[in-house]
C-alpha cells in the first residue's frame, strides 16, 4: 500500500481554514480557493470528510474537490448506503473512483469487516491508497484492476484534462480528443473476489460507466448461490443500451433478488439530505419504489438510474 504522501503542517492549516470558510454564509469555495494559492496551491493534500482523512486532488474539480469542500456525494446513494452498512461486514466497491463509498463503509464495518475497492485508473487508485493508509485501515483494500466477466486487458477511456479525472469508462471509444486511454487489467469478478478469500459479499456498490453488464456477469456464480446479499447499480442506458440493461435486470432477478428504484433526482430534497448526514436510517429503504422488471413503466424511460438489489426476506 502506498504510505509516501503524507498530512503534513501545510495540509493541517489548509483543512482548518476550509473548515472555518466552509461556516461562510457565501463564498465558501473562493475563500478556499484562496488559501490554497497562498499555501502554494498543492496538486493533492490530506484533508477531513465525514470525520477522516481523504486524499484531495485539487486539480479534480468534478469529483475529489467537490466531496471535500461539500462533505457530501450525492445523498441519496449516500443515506441508502449508510442504511445498509453494518459492523462485520464485507463490502465491495466496484468503481471506487476516489472511494467515497469506501470511505464511508471502512469506519462502519469496523476491523473486523471489510472493504475492497476496485478501481482501475492509477490516479484515482493513488488516492484511495493514500486515503485508506492516512486512516490506518488496514481492513480496506484497493484492487488496481477493473472487475468484469473474463481476465485478460483493455481500454479505460478517461478525461485527457485533469480536471475531469472522476471518471472512466470500458464502454466509450477515444474518438474525442478530450479523452486518453490507458490499458487496465481486466479480472473475472467472482474469480478475483474468491482470491482475496472472499466467498460472500454483504454489500456491493457498482458505479462502471457502462461496463456493469460483464461485470455481473463475472460475478454471476456468487449471485446465482446468493451469496451476495444486496447490490447497488448504476445503470446508463446510453452506455449498455437498452438491451443491456433489460438483460442484467433480467438476469438478477433471475437470480431470486427483488429491485427497487433509488431516484436521484431526489437528491435536493431536503429528507435525502438530512438522512445522508444521519447514522443510517433503514427506512429509507421504504421509500423506494419496487420494480417488477425491465418492462416497469417506473424506469422504462429513464436515461439514468440506479436500482438496489436484495434477496427477499425469508420467514423464520
Amino acid at each position: 500500500m502506498t504510505t509516501a504522501f503524507r498530512s503534513g503542517w501545510r495540509d493541517t492549516l489548509l483543512d482548518r481554514l476550509t473548515s472555518a470558510a466552509r461556516l461562510l454564509p457565501r463564498g465558501r469555495t473562493t475563500a478556499h480557493r484562496v488559501v490554497w494559492r497562498a499555501l502554494g496551491a498543492p496538486r493533492r493534500f490530506v484533508g477531513r470528510v465525514d470525520g477522516q482523512m481523504f486524499c484531495v486532488d485539487a486539480n479534480d474539480t468534478d469529483i475529489s474537490t467537490t466531496i471535500y469542500l461539500r462533505q457530501e456525494w450525492e445523498p441519496p446513494s449516500t443515506a441508502v448506503w449508510k442504511a445498509l452498512l453494518a459492523p462485520g461486514q464485507v463490502v465491495v466497491d466496484v468503481g471506487a473512483n476516489k472511494g467515497w463509498f469506501s470511505l464511508l463503509a471502512a469506519p462502519r464495518v469496523k476491523p473486523d469487516g471489510r472493504v475492497i475497492s476496485y478501481e482501475p485508473l492509477p490516479r484515482n487508485v493513488a488516492d484511495l491508497e493514500v486515503t485508506s493508509a492516512a486512516n490506518l485501515h488496514h481492513h480496506w483494500r484497493t484492487r488496481p484492476v477493473a472487475a468484469s466477466d473474463r481476465p485478460g486487458v483493455a481500454q479505460l477511456v478517461s478525461p485527457r484534462d485533469d480536471h475531469g479525472t472522476g471518471w472512466g469508462s470500458l464502454q466509450r471509444d477515444i474518438a474525442s480528443g478530450d479523452n486518453v486511454a490507458v490499458d487496465v487489467q481486466l479480472v473475472a469478478l467472482a474469480e478475483d473476489l474468491a482470491a482475496q478469500g472472499v466467498d460472500r459479499v454483504d454489500l456491493l456498490k457498482m458505479d462502471i460507466e457502462g461496463h456493469e453488464l460483464e461485470a455481473l456477469k463475472g460475478l454471476l456464480p456468487m449471485l446465482r448461490e446468493q451469496r451476495v446479499a444486496q447490490l447497488l447499480v448504476e445503470l446508463h442506458p446510453k452506455l449498455l443500451g437498452r438491451e443491456g440493461v433489460d438483460e442484467l435486470i433480467r438476469m438478477i432477478l433471475g437470480c431470486g433478488y427483488e429491485a427497487r428504484l433509488l431516484d436521484e433526482s431526489a437528491m435536493s430534497m431536503t429528507r435525502w439530505r438530512r438522512a445522508a448526514d444521519g447514522a443510517g436510517d433503514r427506512s429509507v429503504i421504504d421509500t423506494m419504489p419496487p420494480i417488477s422488471g425491465p418492462e416497469d413503466s417506473t424506469i422504462r424511460d429513464r436515461g439514468y438510474f440506479k436500482l438496489l438489489f436484495t434477496l427477499p426476506i425469508r420467514e423464520s
